[in-house]
Parts: structure tokens; sequence; C-alpha cells
């Protein structure tokens, strides 16, 4: 028995990990790439997102193996999944591959852990406790790619060198894609903290925070890799409530929803939640991400200028389908990044002046201190 699914950000890793710990066969697509945009393009209508598009080419990638079963992801809100998933088993039909499917909700956290549980254990009939151990073994490794992507958001900047970075980052990707042990977890975890010591961070740089459709926030291959391209601009980048590397203490509590009133689906309110904590840390700007023709994108779109008039942190959006062109990707991201360094470098010198006023005010002698002085 064979079992497949389609790829959103490090998910398909941990799953595919507590199957094989039960012993069931799982494969897995490549990283989404070319090959699957063009399947996904060529057999869903050309007015639907792209995202779902590349989703549908994940799995199609796999139809000649014809896996028997086939994992979605599946919940409220998240590029309509749930009846897509009816949609694409009609079209694994047409090229005669007819799997069982099995669903995981990925927006409710509650419902997720169910569905994990209980899909492993129909799927492998295995104990309670293994299947437990299984998916401890499959969130472990969650959590260390998701380590992984904080320390080189983190370090990228210092690397400067994109094919020498990428090079580094590709070969610990692959390592912890072939982890399956918590040892070789903890030896993994270990090298990262010694490359970790060997760029150690300059957070002298602009701070970017990234929101939007969490499906392509987590599918770098549909932003065109937009957080690795900051990176190399000089950015530490943010796509999380935190990186856990940025210690930056909140300047001033900035709660979006309470001037947000409107219901945006189940997890805007979560990308509201991140710009409200990018802004209350005083991050230097705001990258919107989001795929062309998505509706819950669009509606929060149309209040990023409201979003950027209460926080004064740049915002820029970006909107991606099959044609976005990289190059000019990469000039509209050279000149926000010099929009917020300019920006940045005004605000640090005004703090300078104003520190170095005080100060002078504070080393001289009291007979030196003027009236107006003391007014100001």
């Amino acid at each position: 028995m064979k079992i497949t699914a389609g790829h959103l950000g490090a998910l398909a890793f941990a799953i595919q990990t507590s199957f094989q710990d039960l012993d069931i066969e799982m494969v897995l697509p490549p990283l989404s790439n070319s090959q699957a945009q063009e399947l996904g393009e060529k057999n869903l209508k050309s007015d639907l997102c792209y995202p779902l598009k590349l989703y549908l080419g994940n799995y199609l990638t796999q139809k000649d193996l014809k896996p028997e079963i086939v994992i979605f992801y599946n919940g409220c809100d998240l590029c309509n999944l749930t009846p897509a998933g009816k949609v694409f088993l009609d079209i694994f039909a047409e090229y005669s591959w007819h799997p069982e499917a099995y669903y995981f909700n990925v927006t409710d956290k509650k419902q997720f852990i169910k569905d994990y549980y209980w899909n492993l254990k129909k799927i492998s009939g295995a104990s309670s406790i293994k299947v437990i151990r299984a998916i401890l073994l499959g969130y472990k490794k969650f959590l260390l790619f998701e380590y992984l992507d904080n320390v080189f958001y983190t370090i990228r900047p210092t690397i400067k060198d994109n094919k020498k970075g990428e090079k580094i980052y590709l070969e610990f990707f692959q390592k912890l894609t072939d982890a399956s042990s918590f040892s070789s977890y903890k030896k993994i975890k270990k090298d990262i903290n010694s490359l970790l010591e060997s760029y150690p961070p300059n957070y002298n740089v602009p701070h970017i925070g990234l929101i939007g459709d969490p499906f392509t926030l987590n599918e770098p291959y549909i932003h065109q890799y937009t957080d690795r391209k900051l990176g190399y601009l000089g950015c530490i980048t943010d796509r999380w409530i935190n990186n856990r590397f940025i210690n930056k203490k909140d300047s001033e509590k900035i709660k979006l929803k309470n001037f947000l009133k409107n219901e945006y689906g189940v997890l805007m309110p979560r990308e509201i939640e991140k710009a409200s904590h990018y802004a209350g840390k005083s991050y230097d700007g705001i990258v919107f991400i989001s795929p062309f023709t998505c509706n819950p994108s669009d509606a929060l779109r149309n209040q990023l200028s409201y979003i950027q008039k209460k926080t004064g942190i740049p915002v820029i959006s970006l909107v991606f389908d099959a044609h976005t062109s990289d190059t000019g990707l990469e000039s509209r991201l050279e000149a926000f990044v010099d929009l917020v360094k300019i920006r940045r470098n005004k605000k640090q010198g005004s703090d300078r002046i104003v520190a170095d006023k005080n100060q002078k005010f504070l080393n001289c002698h009291p007979s030196e201190v003027k009236s107006k002085d003391l007014s100001n």
C-alpha cells in the first residue's frame, strides 16, 4: 500500500515520517516545481487560483505510481480545499487512478490532531501508543523544519551570497527530510546551532514581516522565494507571530483587530494579529503575499492602506500567478527595501540627534543650562 500527499510547507514530510514509523510507505512528489505547475494548469480551469493548480499538480506527478491512498488538507476558507478534494478525485479518475481520500483539517489545531490520530490509526491498524509515538516523531520534525527556517531567515543577510546560502540551506533541508529518529533530530539541531554561531546575525538591519494567504506563504515556489530574496537584500524576515531569534521589545501595543471590525475568513484574523505584532515590535516593513483571484486575501488587501496608516509601517502588496515575472518581482522588492532602509536610517538618525542632545544636556555643568533648555 502506498500513500501520497501534496506539499504544504513541511507538513507532508512530517506526515510521511509518521507513516514510515508505522511501516507504511508514503511517496511524496518532488518539491513544488514547473512540472507540477504545468500539470495543474492543464487539468484545472484557467480562472481558478494558482496555488490550487500547483497543489493538484503535486498529486498528478505521482499518478503513474497510483498510490491507493491520498492525503488531502481541508478546512473552511483555505483555498476551498474541502470541495477541491472532490474535484481532484474526479480528475484522478480520468487517469484511471481511484485512490481513497483521507482528510487533515489544517485550520483548527484540535481538529488537526484528531484527524492525525484517527487517520494514522485507521490506515495502519497500530496500537494507540505506536500511533502517538509516530505523531510525536512527525511533530518534532515539523518543528525542526520551522527552526531551520527561523535560523536562515535571520542569517541570510549575514551570509549575503545567495548561492552559498541556499546550498547550505538545501543540505540541511535534505538531512532533515531523511531523518527518522529523535536522536538524528538532536544532531541536526546541534549542527544548525553551530551554523548560527558561524554566521552571527546582524540585528542592525531592516526587519520585514510577511502576511497574507497562508497556503502561499508556506509554499515558497508560489511566491518565487520572496522570503529568501528579502534575506539576500539584507533584511531579517519573519512569517510567524514571532521569529524566535528576534528579541525585539514591544514599542507599543497595536491591536488592528480593534480597527478592522469585519470578518475576513477563518485565517485572516491570524494575519491581522501578525501585522499587529510586527507593528508593536517596530518592524521596518510588511510584505503582503497572496495569489491572484483569492477572495479572502482580496478582502484584507483592501485594508492595507488602513493598516499602513495605523501602524506607520511601509506595506507592499505582491500578487502571484503562473505568469508573475521574476525580474519584475526583484525590481519591486529592491525598490521596497531601498525605501525601508532610507526610512530606517532617517529614523535612526533622528533618534541619534535626540540622544546626542540629551547626552550633551546631561553632561554639561548646571551653570551652563539656560532657561530655554530647561523648558525643553
